[in-house]
C-alpha cells in the first residue's frame, strides 16, 4: 500500500473517527460481514483472527476470546484499537503496520478479514495469495470490497474514475472471484448489497445530495434484516455497491454462485 494511503487514512482517522463508525456505508460493512461469518455457525474462542485494514470499525473485537491480531497502516488506527483492547480486556493482541511485523501462529489463522482494503493496494493478486499461505486448513478469507462505484457529479469520482482517489482497482464479481480462484480460493458465501447508495446519485441540487446522504447515517440504524430485504427488492432495478466474499482453500466447500439477491450461499436465507 503506497504512501498516500498511509498519510491520508492516518489523518481522517484522528479527524472522523466518529463520524466514520456512525456512517451508513462503515455500519454496513460490519453488518454484513457479521451476517454472512454468522451463517458458517462457527465457534471463534481460541482462534486466530487477523483483520488488516481495520480502520477504527469494532469488527474484530467482537471475538474478545479469541487471538487477535490487527494489520493498519495508519497509526492513529492502530492507537485506537489498542486503547479499544485494553477497554474490552481482550487476552491476546497485537497490532502492527504491515504484515511483515504479524507474529503468526503456528496453526496460522482461523479468519482473516480485509474489508475494503483490496481496492488500493497495487498487487491485489499478489496480497490474496499471500493470505491464503498464512490461512489454517478450515480457515476462511473474508474480502469486502466496493464495486458499481459513484459517478454523480457531486462525487469526486468525476475526474479520476473513481469515487476514491486512492482505489487503484473497481472490481466485479467476475474479477473478484477470478483473483481469490487464482489464488486456489473458492467463494462459500456471498453478499451483494449498499443498493440504496445509489439512490444518492439521483438528486440534481447538491444540498438535497448532502441531505440524503447526512440522512442515511441515521438509516444506518435500522436493523440488518430491513436492508436485506430492500436490497433483494431493489436486485433488478439497483446495482450493488458492495460485494462481500468468504472463501476457503479449493476443494475444502461446495462454491457458490453469483449471487443475484442480497446473499448467496449454502446457508443463505
Amino acid at each position: 500500500m503506497c504512501e498516500s494511503n498511509r498519510v491520508f487514512f492516518d489523518a481522517y482517522w484522528r479527524r472522523r473517527a466518529l463520524i466514520s463508525r456512525l456512517s451508513f456505508a462503515s455500519r454496513m460493512h460490519t453488518a454484513t460481514i457479521r451476517h454472512l461469518l454468522a451463517q458458517q455457525r462457527r465457534a471463534w474462542e481460541g482462534r486466530h483472527i487477523l483483520e488488516i485494514g481495520a480502520g477504527v470499525t469494532t469488527l474484530l473485537f467482537t471475538f474478545p476470546r479469541a487471538h487477535l491480531a490487527l494489520v493498519d497502516v495508519a497509526e492513529s488506527a492502530r492507537a485506537y484499537a489498542g486503547a479499544m483492547a485494553s477497554r474490552r480486556r481482550v487476552a491476546s493482541f497485537q497490532a502492527a503496520a504491515s504484515l511483515g511485523e504479524v507474529r503468526r501462529p503456528q496453526g496460522r489463522f482461523d479468519l482473516i478479514i480485509m474489508a475494503h482494503v483490496l481496492e488500493h493496494l497495487d498487487d491485489a493478486a499478489g496480497m490474496i495469495s499471500q493470505l491464503c499461505g498464512w490461512l489454517a486448513p478450515a480457515g476462511l478469507l473474508v474480502v469486502q470490497v466496493p464495486t458499481n462505484e459513484a459517478r454523480h457529479p457531486y462525487c469526486r469520482e468525476r475526474r479520476i474514475g473513481f469515487f476514491n482517489p486512492l482505489h487503484v482497482h473497481k472490481f466485479t464479481w467476475e474479477s473478484l472471484t477470478q483473483t481469490l480462484a487464482q489464488a486456489g480460493l473458492e467463494v462459500v458465501a456471498a453478499c451483494a448489497n449498499n443498493r440504496f447508495l445509489t439512490l444518492l446519485e439521483l438528486p440534481a441540487r447538491y444540498w438535497l445530495y448532502r441531505a440524503l446522504a447526512f440522512g442515511s447515517n441515521a438509516l444506518s440504524f435500522l436493523p440488518f434484516g430491513t436492508w436485506r430485504a430492500f436490497d433483494a427488492l431493489a436486485a433488478r432495478r439497483l446495482p450493488p455497491r458492495q460485494l462481500t466474499l468468504l472463501a476457503q482453500r479449493r476443494g475444502s466447500h461446495a462454491p457458490v454462485s453469483h449471487p443475484e439477491s442480497s446473499d448467496a450461499g449454502p446457508a443463505a436465507a
